[in-house]
């Protein structure tokens, strides 16, 4: 079991709209959110240990709606983290 805390880089008074599940997470998770405007954004996931074990450029978006494949992460604890400038 992958168990996933969410954090955010962007401040909440841009964000629509955030949701990640299924959590605690299988082999896949759901990450949908929006931003109140177009943003240079990533996402990138810790492990409990603060080494960073995922992340993926977005590019200049406004937000995203894909499924992430977490099958190779290993059961713990990990923090999730969207970051636009």
């Amino acid at each position: 079991m992958v168990t996933v805390e969410t954090s955010t880089a962007v401040d909440y008074h841009n964000v629509s709209h955030f949701t990640l599940f299924p959590n605690p997470v299988g082999n896949h998770v759901k990450l949908d959110f929006k931003l109140g405007k177009n943003r240079e954004t990533h996402w990138l996931i810790f492990h409990i240990n603060g080494s960073l074990v995922r992340s993926q450029d977005l590019g200049h978006i406004h937000g995203s709606d894909q499924w992430l494949d977490l099958s190779a992460l290993r059961p713990g604890t990990y923090f999730f983290k969207i970051s636009g400038r």
